[in-house]
C-alpha cells in the first residue's frame, strides 16, 4: 500500500530511500517486534522494503491507540524526533514481518539541514502544531 498517508504525496522522499539504501544495513521485524519505543531517542530511521508498522500511543489505562500507519516503500521515523533529537513519542511496532533499511537518524538530519528547501517544505507537513489528545 503505497503513498498510504498525506505525508507521503506532499513530499518526495526519494533522497530519504537513495540514503537508506545506499548507506543502510537490512534488518528484519517480527510482527508485535517494537522499531522504537516511546521516550526513547530515535538513533535509526529506515526505509520499509516489505511489510508495516503502526505508530501508537499509550492512554492513561494502559491502552494502546494506533495514530499513524506506514506500508512498503514508505519512511520509517519521525520528524519530530528526527529532526530535533527528541523523544519519540510513539511506539513503532511491526504489523507484519517486516523488512528496513535502516541508517542512523542523524544522516538523514545532515541531509535535511544542508536542504534548507526541503526542511521548510516538510516542516509544516510533518510537525504538528499541537499535539492531539488521546487518552
Amino acid at each position: 500500500m503505497e503513498k498510504f498517508n498525506d505525508f507521503e504525496r506532499d513530499i518526495d522522499f526519494a533522497f530519504w530511500k537513495n540514503i537508506c539504501e545506499s548507506h543502510g544495513e537490512l534488518r528484519h521485524f517480527r510482527r508485535g517486534e517494537c522499531f522504537v519505543h516511546s521516550g526513547e531517542e530515535l538513533k535509526f530511521c529506515g526505509w520499509i522494503k516489505t511489510g508495516g508498522f503502526k505508530h501508537t500511543l499509550t492512554d492513561s489505562e494502559g491502552n494502546h491507540k494506533v495514530v499513524g500507519l506506514v506500508f512498503r516503500n514508505a519512511v520509517l521515523a519521525n520528524y519530530s524526533a528526527t529532526m530535533f533529537n527528541r523523544p519519540i513519542t510513539t511506539d513503532i511496532i511491526a504489523l507484519e514481518d517486516s523488512d528496513v533499511m535502516v541508517v542512523p537518524t542523524k544522516q538523514i538530519r545532515i541531509y535535511i539541514e544542508n536542504n534548507p528547501e526541503l526542511h521548510l517544505r516538510a516542516c509544516p507537513v510533518l510537525v504538528p502544531t499541537s499535539a492531539p489528545n488521546y487518552t
